[in-house]
């Protein structure tokens, strides 16, 4: 996603690892890295990040259970 995310909201986040990474004269970008229970906690997730207006650029499914 585009922007920046405090980390003291990582508790907001479902406790996913935030990452930020920036060139120079791009806007920062951050990525969020954790295992949700469900698809209800995406849904969480991707509603704080609406709250702040951040554009969501991909979610990823980085391994199945």
């Amino acid at each position: 996603m585009q922007g920046r995310i405090p980390v003291t909201w990582r508790d907001r986040l479902e406790d996913m690892a935030i990452t930020e990474s920036s060139a120079r004269a791009e806007p920062p970008v951050t990525t969020l890295v954790g295992e949700l229970a469900d698809q209800v906690a995406l849904a969480g997730v991707l509603n704080t990040l609406v709250e702040l207006h951040l554009s969501v650029v991909a979610v990823e499914l980085l391994s199945a259970r």
